[in-house]
């Protein structure tokens, strides 16, 4: 676990541009999820180490999602396998219309909360 727990994520996606424009734009103490599965191996590996130096320099909290160890959760079948394998951190998703996302609606506020508690 990090020394510190982010208030405020970014999600990366390739739809949003150069990652590293946006890790550079982020405030101190910001959570930035790399998910890019679409790239292969070697060019996914090359982007965190990239990402990874940039985020410590500006005190960022950088989690590679293709590790496992991080969990978006979207009912509580899913909540049971993020907890059953000891995921950190686990995000309840999505809170709020996306525009990355348009067909996902958005869980109901007691549902969000019931799973986050």
């Amino acid at each position: 676990m990090p020394s510190f727990h982010p208030e405020r994520w970014i999600f990366s996606d390739p739809r949003l541009g150069c990652m590293e424009a946006i890790v550079r734009s982020l405030p101190r103490g910001t959570g930035v999820v790399i998910r890019h599965h679409h790239l292969p191996a070697s060019k996914r590996r090359t982007l965190l180490r990239r990402l990874g130096r940039l985020a410590s320099a500006r005190g960022l909290l950088l989690i590679d999602e293709g590790a496992g160890n991080s969990a978006r959760v979207h009912d509580s079948r899913e909540l049971r396998q993020a907890l059953g394998r000891s995921a950190w951190p686990i995000f309840v998703s999505p809170l709020a219309p996306t525009r990355t996302h348009s067909d996902w609606k958005p869980l109901p506020q007691m549902r969000a909360a019931a799973l986050a508690r």
